[in-house]
């Protein structure tokens, strides 16, 4: 896989199996206090005083929209700072990452790519942090590693739907139809609402009604909340060429 130049000093994450390279914390930081991290899955009960103080005061709605641009940079690295798989924060960053075609944002410490493979490792179980992983992929126009990542959050979270539907984008997005229905099946046989997939494959003439392929059963980790609601639906076409990024 062909990594774009400007993502040259992050281009061991994009090009390693997930969890990301042994290499990877000389690049991303090794954490230097991990009791001071917070699972964000947890945060509706062990960690909800410390989740509701931290996006009162570094999540507001302006930076989770990315209405607040470049100036919520610095909100975001606080939030992954204390909660490095926050779902929602994570998919901030890749809007805004992908909108400002940026690999470093200002007020950041690291650069984009490290905060997936941060929250990757700090939990490995988490399914949002890889489905977040795989649209900052699928954005910059890398498929192939897009479907590597959607993949393994389908492996730990086979019953989200909105994970099924965008894998199937991303098959799409690759020209493997077949597997491009499948999941396209899958998400719309658990009532997914948005039709763009299906109209994709219709208008490809590779649209095949599978009504017994289901979401399998997923396990979900001790002592975490299953988490769907972070996980977001791609566009609905696939997009363009890779956007050109710049430091």
């Amino acid at each position: 896989m062909k990594c774009l130049p400007a993502l040259a000093a992050v281009c061991l994450l994009a090009t390693a199996a997930a969890p990301a390279l042994a290499a990877a914390p000389k690049i991303c930081g090794v954490f230097d206090d991990p009791a001071a991290l917070s699972d964000y899955r947890k945060g509706r009960t062990e960690f909800a005083a410390k989740l509701a103080q931290v996006e009162r005061s570094s999540f507001p709605s302006d930076v989770e929209s990315g209405a607040a641009g470049l100036a919520g940079a610095g909100a975001l690295e606080a939030t992954l700072a204390a909660f490095p798989n926050h779902a929602p924060a994570l998919n901030a960053l890749t809007r805004l990452a992908l909108k400002e075609k940026r690999a470093r944002l200002p007020g950041m410490k690291y650069p984009v790519e490290c905060y997936y493979d941060r929250a990757q490792r700090f939990a490995p179980d988490d399914a949002a942090v890889y489905a977040s992983y795989a649209t900052f992929l699928y954005g910059l126009g890398l498929n192939d590693k897009a479907v590597e990542m959607y993949l393994r959050a389908v492996e730990l979270d086979g019953r989200n739907a909105v994970i099924q539907y965008n894998l199937g984008l991303a098959y799409f997005k690759l020209s493997n139809f077949e597997l491009a229905n499948k999941y396209a099946q899958r998400a719309y046989n658990a009532g997914f609402p948005l039709p763009g997939l299906r109209t994709m494959l219709q208008n490809a003439g590779k649209w095949r009604p599978m009504p017994d392929e289901v979401m399998p059963p997923a396990p979900v980790p001790e002592g975490a909340e299953p988490d769907t609601e972070p996980v977001e639906p791609l566009p609905s076409l696939p997009p363009g060429p890779a956007p050109q990024v710049k430091e």
